[in-house]
């Protein structure tokens, strides 16, 4: 394979990550036979599951600010892109339908956002169950650091449990600790690699 995209010009090869466009990585347990094939870790994420008979709202103890509203986003999608832009400038194409964003607001600003899907069977196989996931999960920098974003993302998962979904989802994330606060698991690690072929001939 090396020898083949060296022919065709390829300077390096990856094993996932963002710049590859490809959100996947090797698994942890995998990650030794790269690193023997002269591949170099670039960083990693975490993929996590909330089986939600487990999850209850009201048992968690969440500080998110008195001021801050949850509610499904109304308004002019140039607004909450808007908001996206702050946190990630690739994340506003993601955000066109009003009806799948959820949001956090204070003093009626947009403080924290997630998109929430109910059709996740795409990402795992039958035996979980019904899936939903939130996703483009972010929290605007000002308002950060008041666990707003952690009490929006639990308000998310409630709905996916009260929609009958079985199994709420968190798909490539590095702040698995976070999300450890409100219930969810990893259940797959993933190291991002790279090696450049073109200096390995």
């Amino acid at each position: 394979m090396e020898a083949h995209a060296r022919e065709n010009g390829i300077e390096k090869l990856l094993t996932g990550g963002v710049s590859s466009r490809l959100f996947i990585g090797a698994t942890s347990e995998s990650w030794g036979f790269f690193e023997k094939q002269g591949f170099t870790s670039v960083g990693g994420c975490e993929e996590m599951l909330l089986h939600l008979d487990d999850f209850q709202l009201d048992k968690l103890n969440l500080h998110g600010s008195e001021s801050a509203e949850y509610e499904w986003f109304h308004g002019e999608l140039a607004e909450i892109k808007a908001a996206v832009s702050l946190v990630d400038e690739d994340w506003p194409q993601y955000f066109t339908d009003s009806g799948s964003i959820f949001v956090a607001r204070v003093n009626g600003e947009i403080a924290s956002f997630c998109l929430v899907d109910l059709d996740c069977q795409n990402y795992l196989t039958d035996r979980y169950g019904k899936v939903g996931m939130p996703g483009c999960v972010g929290t605007v920098p000002k308002f950060r650091n008041k666990g707003i974003g952690l009490e929006m993302v639990a308000r998310a998962t409630d709905y996916l449990k009260a929609q009958g979904m079985e199994v709420s989802f968190i798909y490539y994330t590095g702040v698995a600790e976070w999300y450890e606060k409100i219930g969810y698991r990893t259940f797959l690690s993933e190291r991002f690699g790279v090696k450049n072929i073109i200096s390995c001939m």
